[in-house]
């Protein structure tokens, strides 16, 4: 494998992830997060309850890949 299709391979697994895991990261910080900080005052609570939102969306991934390619 040379140099330049490492390289590619690099950049589109990157550009990849911008599309997919930004919009989350966003829709994470700006509802989930804020909607943590006004209902939860507890440290431990809040990091459950992100662990639980993260499987979640995680599963919701999983499924849609599944049903379309499985």
């Amino acid at each position: 494998m040379s140099l330049l299709e490492i390289v590619l391979g690099f950049v589109l697994t990157t550009m990849i992830g911008f599309v997919f895991v930004f919009p989350i990261y966003l829709l994470e910080k700006y509802i989930v997060l804020r909607t943590l900080e006004k209902y939860i005052d507890n440290i431990t609570l809040k990091a459950i309850a992100v662990v639980a939102v993260n499987v979640l969306f995680f599963l919701v991934g999983f499924a849609i890949i599944f049903s379309v390619y499985g």
